[in-house]
Parts: C-alpha cells; structure tokens; sequence
C-alpha cells in the first residue's frame, strides 16, 4: 500500500502547477491537518516549494 507521503508526492508530480492543502487534503482523502501535517514534513525536508497566492499558499514539489 501506498503510504501518505507517498500520495501527496505523486499527486504533486502529476501536475506541476502545485495545489493548495485544501486540494491535497481532498485529492488524497486524508483530512486537512494530517495532509497539512505531511505537507509540513516535506517542506522541512525541502521537497516542496510554497508559494502564496492570494490567501492561499500552493505547493509545488521541487524538481530534482
């Protein structure tokens, strides 16, 4: 089984256009704050890239 990280991971890679945690959270099924919690993880990791739009931030994977 895919394990969450993995989830938020492949979802960022199939659109490079990035997505909010909202869009995350619902495209992976996992609720706000945990996807928040594993988006936070990856930012320390310095996986992805957020960027703020509006009163939104986007979250893009980074390109390696």
């Amino acid at each position: 089984m895919v394990n969450n990280f993995e989830k938020i991971k492949d979802l960022l890679r199939k659109n490079r256009d990035g997505f909010t945690l909202t869009e995350i959270a619902k495209r992976t099924r996992l609720s706000r704050n945990t996807a928040r919690a594993y988006v936070e993880r990856l930012i320390g990791e310095k996986k992805v890239n957020v960027r703020k739009v509006g009163p939104s931030k986007l979250i893009t994977l980074k390109e390696d």
